[in-house]
């Protein structure tokens, strides 16, 4: 019977209830609100199908991976960075396949769906920074995959690893895409956040590139309104950056720098003004890692599609500056802290407040400055 005794090590990608036959193992919150596994003892027939899936990194030969500055005109207004998993997802739903990626549910909470209509891929397009319900999108993707349905699973790479594991053999009918995490933060944390937003909050956009893709704002969506905040402003948002309401097996994750199994890594190409200043117009522009001959026949198939933009770069540009592929991430001193005092709290707001550390005058205008300057040289080159 499962049991989490280190919850550093749970990642709490659930392909372990999945697996239970009897399904005796429901994901629960803790007091922080993530989600872990919890057995029925009385129901558990310790057949020992619930350790198994458990993930473990790749093996895969760095050397191997080849990377890619991509971008897709016909989303990238719409998405994180250059449009690349809509490029992708729309080919799978063309070809009569289903996509399974995280979506809001009706109170802003997320959850994995699966989506078989072009129409509903927005649901699942764009950054959202808080972890996912995976629900018993496992074995739907397996239903799918044993009726020869061609389907793409995206979600963290722990996530991608967890579902590798629960169905045992690869499938040629499946792509994995994954993105390089930052971390996942409380659901809980959320929760609390767009309860205290107001009356009439409809949806939330993360990266927002309305002032621009490398200074987005987050926005928030009301029904007669929307308020759009620079990301390093938003309390929400400088929580996260800040690392304080993440999950504990974030802060020293094996699947960050390379240790993820996915066919395809997404992530923003932030050095692109450097290397193919030609190719940034600010709008943004994905770099795109192939770990598997699977995801390099997909960019390969890509290459025809009209709209598409794609340029082979060193493994090194596509990482530089990215913090979704750095090693260990430091625990920050007062995280134990901001969880203990969560219930108590009265404004989430201002309890944020007491955890994050603030930008400082002169470095936010040196900050407004240096993205001045990169318009700048941008519109020269163009």
């Amino acid at each position: 019977m499962i049991k989490v005794s280190d919850k550093s090590k749970c990642t709490g990608c659930a392909s372990c209830a999945s697996s239970c036959p009897v399904r005796c193992i429901s994901m629960k919150a803790d007091a922080e609100g993530f989600l872990y596994p919890s057995a029925d003892a009385d129901a558990c027939i310790s057949c020992g199908m619930c350790d198994r899936p458990c993930p473990a990194p790749s093996e895969i030969d760095p050397q191997n991976r080849k990377s890619y500055a991509v971008r897709f005109t016909e989303y990238e207004p719409v998405s994180s960075s250059g449009g690349v998993f809509s490029a992708v997802a729309s080919q799978i739903l063309a070809a009569g396949g289903v996509v399974f990626g995280a979506a809001y549910d009706s109170e802003l909470g997320v959850e994995h769906v699966a989506v078989k209509d072009a129409a509903d891929l927005g649901r699942i397009r764009g950054s959202k920074y808080v972890q996912s319900r995976i629900g018993n999108a496992c074995e739907q993707v397996k239903e799918a995959l044993e009726d020869g349905v061609k389907v793409l699973f995206s979600g963290t790479p722990c996530q991608v690893a967890g579902l590798l594991d629960y169905l045992e053999k690869d499938y040629d009918n499946l792509l994995t895409v994954d993105f390089a995490c930052h971390g996942v933060p409380s659901p809980e944390v959320w929760a609390r956040y767009v309860t205290e937003a107001g009356e009439g909050l409809m949806n939330v956009n993360f990266r927002d590139k309305t002032s621009g893709w490398r200074k987005y704002d987050v926005a928030y969506i009301y029904k007669d309104r929307t308020v759009r905040i620079r990301h390093d402003k938003d309390p929400y948002m400088m929580l996260y950056l800040q690392n304080v309401n993440m999950r504990p097996s974030c802060y020293d994750c094996e699947f960050r720098c390379g240790g993820n199994r996915s066919d395809l890594t997404l992530s923003d190409f932030w050095a692109v003004s450097k290397v193919l200043p030609k190719m940034d117009d600010g709008r943004g522009v994905s770099a795109v890692i192939s770990n598997t001959a699977k995801g390099s026949a997909a960019l390969e198939s890509m290459k025809c599609v009209a709209g598409i933009e794609m340029t082979e770069i060193r493994s090194e540009d596509a990482l530089n500056g990215n913090g979704g592929f750095t090693g260990r991430i430091q625990v920050p001193s007062g995280r134990d802290a901001f969880f203990a005092g969560l219930d108590d709290a009265g404004d989430i707001r201002k309890h944020i407040s007491m955890y994050v550390e603030k930008k400082s005058y002169i470095k936010d205008m040196y900050d407004r400055l240096h993205s001045f300057l990169a318009h700048v040289k941008r519109s020269i080159l163009r």
